[in-house]
């Protein structure tokens, strides 16, 4: 299948970020992290891979696009999207990714991804002003990555538009790590279904998964179905959940295009923006 394959390049592009594990991790007192994101956000992704690299479970509550055709705002106030509203109310606004640990509540993936790696890996953040502009000029790198990896991943029903669908008693569970296609595939099709869901990350060398030492498992408690198999549980997915259909069929694909690029130039500013010139 085309999804497969660009997937696939998404994988190939962003394979090396997760493949390491920290020297030391805490374990989380404070429950499970919440966190609001949609899939080809490439500054969610950096989350989900620090998540992933961690191997923190996390719970997911997808904000995808509420449409097409009409501002995220007014989308919002229509009733049209499951969790967006739920997002302005804790931290003020629509933005993504936002993450909820305990008492801390945090925007900004760069924020983020350093209050994870120094409580969950001990990571000290830099402490001279070398250190910091050269970390800042690699999240930037990084950043560019992630966008790379979302241009494979940019049409509606990539996680990216929502899907008119009937909310899950209890969250489903997907036993995961970032960059495997097949994962991936099925975190798209929960992100545009708006299905909220228990991450359990695991390392690609599958050494931590479950003991059926499978890196995609996904579980539905509301209706006991389990597989492992990517394209059965997208199927089942819209089968049992799909309610309607997106209203992205209602825009053209130039306009469609032209939307995403211009969003595109909005990430790459802000990586210029971020890397900021040095001063010593």
């Amino acid at each position: 299948r085309i999804d497969w394959m660009l997937s696939t390049c998404a994988t190939f592009v962003r394979g090396q970020y997760t493949s390491r594990r920290p020297s030391t991790k805490r374990k989380n007192d404070n429950g499970l992290i919440v966190l609001y994101q949609y899939e080809p956000c490439p500054f969610c992704r950096l989350v989900r891979e620090t998540l992933s690299a961690l191997q923190l479970d996390v719970e997911v509550r997808p904000c995808p696009m509420p449409s097409l055709t009409m501002s995220n705002s007014d989308a919002v106030q229509a009733g049209l999207s499951r969790y967006r509203g739920e997002l302005l109310s804790l931290g003020g606004a629509q933005q993504v990714p936002f993450m909820i640990d305990g008492e801390v509540r945090m925007y900004d993936c760069g924020r983020i991804i350093q209050y994870l790696l120094q409580t969950y890996a001990g990571t000290e953040p830099p402490n001279n002003s070398w250190a910091v502009y050269l970390n800042r000029v690699a999240m930037s790198v990084n950043l560019m990555g992630s966008l790379t990896a979302s241009h494979f991943r940019g049409m509606p029903h990539m996680g990216m538009v929502r899907v008119p669908s009937k909310p899950a008693e209890q969250p489903l569970e997907l036993v995961s790590y970032e960059n495997h296609a097949g994962c991936r595939l099925v975190r798209d099709a929960m992100c545009v279904l708006e299905l909220r869901y228990v991450m359990r990350s695991s390392m690609a060398n599958g050494a931590d998964v479950t003991s059926c030492r499978r890196p995609l498992w996904l579980t539905d408690p509301n209706t006991s179905f389990e597989t492992s198999d990517c394209h059965a549980a997208c199927d089942y997915l819209y089968r049992v959940y799909a309610n309607g259909e997106s209203d992205a069929s209602n825009v053209s694909w130039c306009a469609f295009t032209m939307r995403r690029l211009h969003a595109y130039f909005r990430v790459l500013n802000s990586c210029f923006v971020s890397a900021g010139p040095v001063s010593i």
